[in-house]
């Protein structure tokens, strides 16, 4: 899904409202869960992917449940190259049998030379911007480092939306992975991405969670009707 071109002089800072209502498309979103939805967008693609371990805790159980994202993104891609900066994660991910993966902080570090070496079709940052102190700075430093090498970019994001939220705000309570620093929505994270000098392409909302129970019939109701309310905000950039 694209923005109305309406939009495009907001996201610009070319116009400004103090609250400008932004019509979304309930049609084109996927009622498919995070994983599956950026696999079959990377199928026989080539992807760097950033911050690929998740807690090394978990590598393992997701492995055999085949929900590790970095293991269904070797399966499927044409070439994956996993970066993050936890030497132990990257250590057991060898001994699992991936050895796709190298130490790097993509921000501080100089470009890495196994990036800079052949041309990417995407760099995929999966549930990472929320994370950072500055996502501005972290994607402008991306961008300007890796421009040359890497055709778009792919970011993922729990959506500000998320129905879960709404729920809990009826409850007086917030739950929050105590590592994050934003909520993004799709006009905030457009926001930020033209802030650091990027277009946005299209976006999408999809389920976070995989497996959502069919008997929660109510629930999965109100999210194939109303996408905003999905999990995950996905979102394509490009490079200006």
């Amino acid at each position: 899904m694209q923005f109305n071109p309406e939009y495009l002089p907001y996201l610009a800072g070319e116009k400004q409202s103090a609250g400008l209502k932004m019509k979304m498309a309930r049609t084109g979103q996927h009622m498919g869960e995070r994983v599956d939805v950026l696999c079959s967008a990377m199928r026989g693609r080539s992807v760097i992917h950033v911050g690929c371990l998740d807690h090394v805790p978990l590598i393992e159980p997701r492995i055999k449940a085949d929900i590790w994202l970095h293991k269904r993104l070797t399966d499927v891609a044409s070439h994956c190259l996993g970066i993050d900066i936890n030497v132990e994660g990257i250590a057991l991910a060898d001994r699992l049998g991936y050895g796709n993966i190298v130490r790097c902080d993509i921000v501080e570090d100089a470009p890495h030379a196994e990036i800079t070496a052949r041309r990417w079709d995407y760099m995929l940052l999966g549930e990472v911007l929320e994370h950072v102190d500055n996502p501005v700075l972290f994607l402008r430093s991306i961008a300007t480092k890796y421009a040359g090498c890497v055709d778009r970019l792919l970011l993922t994001v729990p959506n500000a939306f998320h129905l879960d939220n709404l729920f809990g705000a009826f409850r007086h309570v917030e739950k929050i992975n105590t590592d994050h620093r934003f909520w993004f929505t799709p006009y905030t994270l457009a926001k930020v991405a033209d802030s650091a000098g990027l277009r946005t392409v299209e976006y999408q909302l999809c389920l976070h969670k995989p497996n959502v129970p069919k008997r929660r019939i109510l629930y999965r109701g109100l999210l194939r009707l109303f996408p905003l309310m999905r999990g995950s905000l996905i979102m394509e950039l490009a490079f200006r």
